[in-house]
């Protein structure tokens, strides 16, 4: 038989929005026994109230984290099409790019001395342009992640976060609220909610 206490225990932090095994590790560092923790979580899980569909589920989920990676999983839905519109772009205006190039070249015999810098700095131009897309996928494995609750995701997140604020330090847009201090916030917030977040 369950300890009530547990189970009432696991109900109250579960509606809240807490994760099963954040729970357990929080019970075991309160002294429970393995076995207890488990029954209760059993227990639990057969109640017909709360069913383990339910469990770290998105419905468990608090509202500002879905909110959040819904957001961040259309942003990065965008920034990944217009990167793989700017390669396709690319792709196509090569030729034609290549053509005037050579051509503008062979008027101008001083740029012929160029040569080596024009390739160096076509493979520069091929990474800027993959740029959007690179960072669009990196958002979108983030943000599904942190949809799923996952570990993964909440680390991802928070690097993501980073670099925004990062980027727009080196940016001088160092008092922008979209880009320094929202983030700021979306990372405390996250740190705080951090143990939601599942292997």
């Amino acid at each position: 038989m369950a300890n009530p206490q547990l189970i009432t225990y696991l109900k109250t932090y579960t509606s809240q929005g807490h994760a099963i095994p954040a729970l357990k590790q929080s019970l075991l560092g309160q002294g429970w026994s393995q076995e207890d923790i488990d029954a209760a979580v059993t227990e639990f899980q057969k109640s017909p109230s709360t069913g383990s569909s339910n469990l770290n589920s998105p419905t468990s989920r608090p509202k500002l984290i879905g909110f959040m990676g819904w957001i961040g999983l259309i942003g990065s839905a965008l920034a990944t099409l217009f990167g793989l519109a700017i390669l396709v772009m690319a792709v196509v205006m090569a030729p034609i790019v290549t053509t005037v190039m050579a051509t503008f070249i062979e008027m101008v015999p001083v740029l012929q001395l160029l040569g080596d810098i024009g390739t160096a700095s076509g493979f520069v131009l091929f990474a800027f342009l993959m740029t959007p897309l690179l960072l669009g996928i990196f958002g979108l494995v983030a943000n599904i992640s942190l949809l799923k609750m996952k570990k993964l995701g909440w680390t991802l997140y928070m690097l993501q976060q980073v670099v925004v604020i990062l980027l727009n330090v080196l940016t001088d847009s160092f008092y922008s609220f979209s880009g320094v201090i929202l983030p700021i916030l979306l990372i405390g917030y996250l740190w705080n909610k951090r143990e939601l977040f599942v292997n």
